[in-house]
Parts: structure tokens; C-alpha cells; sequence
């Protein structure tokens, strides 16, 4: 069955067009280099796993100390004010939230990556710091593949430098588009949720943040957590 009829498919068409334009524009002009004494880390050439405390302590200080460098000017930047402008939509079609990933959850996206993902660490950093910075617009769409058929389409007819996923996985059910610019440059991650999925989404959300936060407690070197915020 076809849940949007020709009328309310352009309309989102439109909405997401706009919504993605306009934080693309803050994207490009935006640094989002990690510089370590003033040298642009190759993001899709340096691992992870190169930049464990377990591996080289000191790049791992000079690596987070960067990171929490883009983050404070992220936060200086990315305002409330900045963003009003882009979510003036009607409140029936869709509403947006943002934010900027916490320290202590990088630090807890790198340990996962490391130590409870197959490769151990061995991928790329812009693969694992894909979403420091994160928008997510929820609408009123039904099906997740009807948002991924118009994001798909919007990509190919704006020539947009993003990659575009269905990140669906148990009781998630997301798009998500992460804008990219250069091997030197970390992604900012956009994801698309509709109304029904929302309360699905926020659950799975809250058991990955209680994970985070029991390793958070127990993990060891906490006192860590404060030396780069």
C-alpha cells in the first residue's frame, strides 16, 4: 500500500531539501578537521585502535584534546538561535532536535569499537566520530523506506557528497545521512525517524545510554573522562 500520495511525498520532498541545505551549509563552512600541533589527522587513514590509551598515550591525549577543541567549538557555534531558522516547518509534517555528543560517550564509542566490535579497532576513525555532531528530524512519514526512497532521489538530483543508510536494527528504525567532505574532515550525522517509531527508537536509545552508563562507573581509568572536557 502507498502511504503518501503524490501531493505529501513533494512536500516532504521539499521539507527534507530544505532541512538538509541549510545544515550542509553550516557544514562547509564549518572546520571539522581534528589538528594535532596544527597537522590535519588523515581520518579515514588513522584507526581507531591507533588512538587507544592502550596503544600510544601520548597521541591518545593529543587525539582527545582536539577532539574536545571541536566540540567547544561546536557548542560556541551550533546554538539554538543558528538552527530556529531551518526548523520553521509545520509541527504535523515533522519537528528537529540536535545535539553534541558528550565526551564520555566518545571515549565509550571508542572502547565499543575497540573491544566489542570484530575489527578490534581496526577501522577508520570518520567510520567510529561519525556523529559528534547530530540532527534528527522526525515526520510524519510511515515507512522508513519511503524516507530512504526520497533522501536516495534528493541525493542523486543535488549532487550532495553524503552516504545515506537504513540503520534499522531490532526495535530502531531509522535513516540516518552522514554529510562527508574530505578524508580530513569528520562527518556530521542527520537522522530521519517518523512518529510511530519514535517511541520504539527513544527506548532503544535509553538501554545504549544505561550501557554507557554502567561502563562509565565501572571503567577503571575514570578520572580520564575529565582530563580533555
Amino acid at each position: 500500500m502507498c502511504w503518501l500520495t503524490k501531493n505529501k511525498r513533494q512536500q516532504y520532498k521539499d521539507l527534507f531539501k530544505n532541512f538538509i541545505e541549510k545544515i550542509y551549509g553550516f557544514y562547509r563552512t564549518f572546520d571539522n578537521s581534528l589538528k594535532i600541533h596544527d597537522v590535519s589527522i588523515n581520518l579515514k587513514k588513522t584507526t581507531v585502535k591507533s588512538i587507544s590509551l592502550d596503544y600510544d598515550v601520548k597521541r591518545y591525549f593529543e587525539t582527545f584534546s582536539s577532539i574536545s577543541s571541536y566540540r567547544e567549538r561546536l557548542k560556541e557555534s551550533i546554538t539554538e538561535d543558528k538552527f530556529s531558522s531551518i526548523s520553521e516547518f509545520p509541527t504535523d509534517l515533522a519537528y528537529f532536535e540536535f545535539r553534541i555528543k558528550n565526551i564520555n560517550s566518545i571515549f565509550y564509542k571508542i572502547y565499543f569499537y575497540i573491544h566489542n566490535k570484530p575489527e578490534q579497532g581496526e577501522v577508520p576513525i570518520n567510520k567510529c566520530l561519525n556523529d559528534l555532531f547530530g540532527a534528527r528530524l522526525i515526520v510524519g512519514i510511515r515507512r522508513i523506506k519511503d524516507i530512504l526512497d526520497i533522501l536516495e532521489e534528493l541525493k542523486d538530483e543535488n549532487g550532495w557528497n553524503c552516504e545515506i543508510t537504513d540503520s534499522s536494527k531490532d526495535e530502531y528504525e531509522a535513516v540516518h545521512l552522514y554529510l562527508k567532505d574530505s578524508n580530513f574532515a569528520l562527518r556530521w550525522e542527520i537522522q530521519f525517524w517518523t512518529f510511530r517509531h519514535e517511541y520504539g527508537n527513544r527506548k532503544s536509545h535509553a538501554k545504549y545510554k544505561q550501557s554507557y552508563t554502567v561502563w562509565e562507573h565501572s571503567y577503571s581509568t575514570q578520572e580520564l573522562f575529565e582530563v580533555c572536557d
